[in-house]
């Protein structure tokens, strides 16, 4: 292929993508960071070297950053008003961080929107092939060196499976919503697979959603992935103790000793008591884990010796609403606002027929659906596992935003309304 100015962004794009896919979970065990905020920091220093060159106007894109700055400000007069010391230079730094964290996000969504459906597609295969292969092989070879032999599960360069699913879950979504029917299901028994092997909850949740939105309106084609369940059940019950692992991770009773387990429980009632404590106010930006910890921190130290996941709350959601207060209850049910406008999209998408999506084929509609489809695999990183704010997946959030902001400014005006009236030029 001739290198031309479009062969560059195609590079620009997927080197991108894949410096943020893999480097941050790299960063954090090589050099034993407390966080993936190292990685993506590297990420981010990358995208400004790699676009070199001054970004446009983002139009209808500028308004999430917008809304974030005026968000932000409006948080803290309020909490200083309260009383509250909540503005650190933690927070400051981290706040600039956050900023520049978006800024990035537009640089890679303004990119991501000039390509080529095709390009964009075979990105995401081509990602997503390497993504299952370095996934299957590592569970019959780990890396050994760089910090990675304290990491019993590792996925190269992933420190363990929940790191490897979260990172990479969306773009393997994306890439299944235009496969043939066979190879999602390949895909979907890849990924399960994965999940008992390793094992992962969370590998296995992602196959769920693939089973649940892939199939939708399809009885026959669920038939076929009810029976592939069926069978992986069956085999885990007879020749594993896997079924085991999964129960005990989703044992939320007061009696359960499974640490993942306690880990989420501790998340709400850590998010409870800081509610409670700062009268609705929150604790402030980055200040998550600064109180005592509560019943099921202790359990979770005499357990394992330290307290884990204080900081970060164990899931978003806990994390937002506990240093934000109500102020961050709002922010989740925006969210969930945002999270069901997608999934509407999503649905409407995989229920057109064959010729309305050739007729959507064009240089926007694919980062349209790819943006939605971020904003529905966040979901896990809202309400079932998440790393802070300096993650792949709030990057990738950050994106999404953009991306589906570009979209009523575009040719297509609203596939959710009228997807059989969609034009091509």
């Amino acid at each position: 292929m001739k290198f031309n100015k479009n062969s560059a962004r195609i590079f620009r794009v997927y080197s991108v993508i894949f410096v943020l896919i893999f480097s941050p979970s790299f960063f954090y065990v090589a050099l034993n960071a407390s966080s993936m905020t190292v990685g993506v920091f590297f990420a981010m220093i990358y995208i400004l070297i790699i676009v070199q060159k001054k970004i446009p106007s983002i139009k209808g894109g500028s308004s999430p950053l917008f809304s974030l700055l005026v968000m932000f400000i409006f948080y803290f007069i309020v909490n200083s008003i309260a009383g509250f010391d909540s503005f650190t230079f933690k927070s400051l730094l981290s706040f600039i961080l956050l900023i520049f964290l978006m800024l990035c996000g537009a640089f890679l969504s303004l990119e991501i929107s000039k390509l080529k459906y095709f390009h964009i597609l075979l990105m995401f295969k081509s990602l997503s092939f390497f993504i299952l292969a370095i996934g299957m092989s590592s569970l019959y070879w780990r890396l050994g060196v760089l910090g990675y032999e304290g990491y019993a599960k590792s996925i190269f360069p992933f420190a363990e499976p929940s790191h490897y699913a979260i990172s990479v879950g969306c773009i393997l979504f994306v890439t299944g919503l235009y496969l043939s029917t066979l190879m999602k299901i390949y895909l979907i028994a890849t990924v399960g697979l994965m999940g008992v092997l390793y094992p992962s909850l969370i590998l296995l949740i992602i196959s769920l959603i693939m089973i649940s939105l892939y199939f939708f309106s399809s009885i026959k084609k669920m038939f076929f992935l009810v029976m592939f369940f069926a069978l992986m059940i069956t085999y885990l019950v007879t020749f594993t103790d896997s079924l085991s692992y999964y129960i005990e991770r989703l044992d939320f009773s007061e009696t359960t000793r499974n640490l993942t387990a306690l880990v989420y429980l501790q998340g709400w009632q850590d998010m409870s008591n800081a509610l409670y404590a700062s009268y609705g106010f929150g604790l402030g930006f980055q200040n998550m884990g600064i109180l005592p910890p509560g019943e099921y921190g202790e359990i979770i130290y005499q357990l394992a010796g330290e307290y884990k996941n204080r900081a970060d709350g164990g899931f978003l959601a806990s994390k937002i609403i506990g240093e934000f207060g109500v102020f961050g209850i709002v922010l989740i049910l925006t969210f969930l606002y945002r999270f069901y406008d997608s999934l509407i999209y999503i649905i409407k998408f995989i229920n057109l027929n064959d010729s309305n999506k050739v007729r959507m084929m064009n240089e926007y509609s694919v980062s349209f659906v790819f943006g939605h489809s971020i904003i529905v695999m966040f979901f896990i990183e809202i309400f079932a596992r998440g790393y802070g704010y300096f993650s792949p997946g709030v990057f990738l959030f950050f994106v999404a935003i953009f991306l589906t902001s570009f979209e009523k400014n575009n040719l297509i005006q609203d596939l959710r309304v009228k997807p059989d009236n969609l034009i091509v030029t």
